[in-house]
C-alpha cells in the first residue's frame, strides 16, 4: 500500500509533456492523446492512494514505537520475522 502513491506519480513523470512552448506542447497532445490520458490516470491513482499510504504508515509506526502492545498492523509483523 505504501508504494503505490509513489510509483504511479513517478511512472506519471514518463508520460508528461514538456510544455515550454504552449503551441508545441498542445499540438504533441492533440498527436498522442492517449499519453495524456495515462499521465492522468496515474495521477489520479496517485492522489487517491496517497492518504491511505500516509494513514497506514503512522499507524504501524504508532504501534511499532509502543513496546508491549500486541499490533494487528502487518508491517509490524513482517518486521519482527
Amino acid at each position: 500500500m505504501l508504494v503505490i502513491p509513489a510509483t504511479s506519480i513517478g511512472l506519471g513523470r514518463l508520460f508528461q509533456t514538456n510544455d515550454d512552448v504552449t503551441r508545441k506542447a498542445l499540438d504533441v497532445i492533440a498527436a498522442n492523446p492517449d499519453k495524456q490520458f495515462m499521465f492522468a490516470l496515474l495521477g489520479y491513482i496517485g492522489i487517491l492512494t496517497i492518504v491511505p499510504a500516509f494513514l497506514a504508515a503512522a499507524r504501524c509506526g504508532r504501534q511499532r514505537g509502543t513496546p508491549g502492545r500486541s499490533s494487528g498492523c502487518r508491517c509490524s509483523r513482517a518486521a519482527r520475522t
